[in-house]
């Protein structure tokens, strides 16, 4: 499913970046997700660029919000082997998985896709655990 979200202005979003109800509590965009957030809202569909037009806006952008749909994720810390199917993990502070790290416990990893086509960067394939419609705290 998606959903049209207000984004928070003048902030950079990458197309596939997890995002979480804005911090600030004041009701109006997102954030990207880090690695103490836990009140995920959903999948940005596009990238926004300091560069673009809309950048200083609250533009509406869309985003994927698929409870139980399985997310192909980059790696940002630790090196995923195949003993990790069924582990649950962090992100890291760029909002990338973190396999090394299991405090809040967003993603839960359900196979190890191993390297991509860059040759340094691990992928895994797995459920984001931590959405702010099911998880009150």
């Amino acid at each position: 499913m998606h959903v049209d979200w207000s984004k928070t202005a003048s902030t950079a979003f990458a197309a596939g970046q997890l995002v979480e109800a804005d911090s600030d509590n004041s009701g109006v965009g997102f954030d990207a997700a880090d690695a103490t957030s836990t009140k995920h809202i959903g999948i940005v569909q596009q990238t926004i660029a300091s560069a673009d037009s809309d950048y200083a806006s609250a533009t509406r952008l869309s985003l994927e919000v698929d409870l139980m749909g399985l997310y192909k994720a980059e790696v940002g810390t630790g090196t995923p082997t195949a003993n990790y199917e069924g582990y649950p993990c962090d992100l890291n502070a760029s909002g990338l998985v973190n396999v090394s790290a299991s405090a809040v416990d967003v993603f839960l990893i359900n196979r190890n896709l191993g390297l991509g086509v860059d040759g340094s960067t691990y992928f895994v394939l797995g459920f984001i655990i931590k959405w702010a419609y099911v998880n009150p705290n």
